[in-house]
C-alpha cells in the first residue's frame, strides 16, 4: 500500500485550517473539538488535553446529540477522561505544595537553605568533574579520526580532542560535515561514527570513556 501523495501532514493541516477558519472563539463546538484534537496532536500538550476533553463534554451535550453514535474525536477524547479527572482532583494538593515550596524557599529552609545549597552546588561540582574525566557527557559523540598517515582511531569529543591538539574546532568539524569544503585540516579528517562499519577501529585510549566510578 503507497501513501497518498495528497495526504497533508497533520501540522500542515492544523496550520492550514487556522489561517482559512475564523477565530477559534467564533466557530462551532464541533469545529473547535476538531480543531483542538490536531493541536493536541501536533503539540502533545496536556493543556490541549484537558480542554480536548471539555469540548468533547460539551459537544455531548448539544440537542440530538445523545446516544452511543459517536464521532472519532469523541472515541479518542473519551481515552483521557479518567487521565484528566485524576489530574483535577489532585490539584488542591498540587496548589498546597507549591505554595509550601514557595515558602521554605521564601525564608531559605529546608532544601532551600544556604546548607543545602551549598551541597547541591558540590555535587553538581562533582557530576560535572566526573563528565569531564570519563568523557561520559551526555551530549559528547564518537568520531573516527583520521591522520596525514591514513591511520584510524576513534575518539569521543571531538571539540576536546581538537583544542588538545591546538586544531580549530570549525575546520575539523566541517571536515565531517562539510567535506566538499574542507575535506581535510592540516591533513587530519574526522567523521561521524558508523557502529556497523566503524566497530573494528580502535580507541585513542586518552579520549576512551572511562567508568563513571573510577575517576
Amino acid at each position: 500500500m503507497t501513501a497518498n501523495p495528497y495526504r497533508k501532514p497533520i501540522a500542515g493541516s492544523y496550520k492550514l485550517l487556522l489561517r482559512r477558519l475564523p477565530p477559534f472563539d467564533t466557530l462551532s463546538v464541533r469545529k473547535r473539538l476538531c480543531l483542538t484534537f490536531l493541536k493536541w496532536k501536533v503539540w502533545e500538550l496536556f493543556e490541549d488535553k484537558e480542554k480536548l476533553v471539555d469540548l468533547a463534554k460539551e459537544f455531548r451535550a448539544l440537542p440530538g446529540r445523545r446516544g452511543s453514535n459517536r464521532t472519532i474525536v469523541e472515541k479518542e477524547a473519551r481515552k483521557f477522561f479518567r487521565e484528566v479527572k485524576k489530574h483535577r482532583g489532585l490539584e488542591v494538593s498540587r496548589k498546597a505544595a507549591r505554595e509550601y515550596a514557595k515558602g521554605q524557599r521564601d525564608r531559605g529552609e529546608g532544601i532551600h537553605s544556604a546548607e543545602e545549597l551549598e551541597k547541591k552546588k558540590e555535587r553538581w561540582q562533582e557530576v560535572l568533574r566526573k563528565q569531564a574525566a570519563s568523557r561520559n557527557h551526555p551530549f559528547a559523540k564518537e568520531w573516527i579520526i583520521t591522520d596525514p598517515e591514513g591511520n584510524e582511531f576513534r575518539i569521543k569529543g571531538l571539540g576536546t580532542w581538537a583544542r588538545d591538539h591546538g586544531f580549530n574546532n570549525c575546520d575539523i568539524y566541517k571536515t565531517a560535515n562539510r567535506p566538499w569544503r574542507c575535506a581535510a585540516h592540516r591533513g587530519y579528517k574526522a567523521r561521524h561514527f558508523d557502529p556497523v562499519n566503524d566497530a573494528h577501529i580502535p580507541w585513542d585510549e586518552d579520549y576512551k570513556p572511562k567508568d563513571w566510578d573510577s575517576v
